[in-house]
């Protein structure tokens, strides 16, 4: 079960908001709450051309880090 706090209505007519929000989650959970990033780091993100990848180095970069990217064919 999750609080009622922590969450928010999506329109259930735009099915892509919900794979944004996995995506979006999925990347601050890696980088804020496991990595723990800080300003001034360099960070690697591995399928940085997929859907969590894309937003993770962009969440990367406006924490103020490096960001060198991977993906592969």
């Amino acid at each position: 079960c999750v609080p009622a706090m922590g969450t928010f209505p999506v329109p259930d007519t735009i099915p892509e908001y919900i794979a944004f929000l996995v995506s979006g989650l999925t990347a601050s959970i890696c980088l804020d709450n496991c990595g723990r990033i800080l300003a001034g780091e360099t960070v690697l993100i591995t399928a940085a051309a997929g859907g969590t990848g894309n937003i993770a180095v962009k969440w990367a970069k406006a924490a103020e880090c490096r960001v060198s990217g991977s993906c592969g064919q």
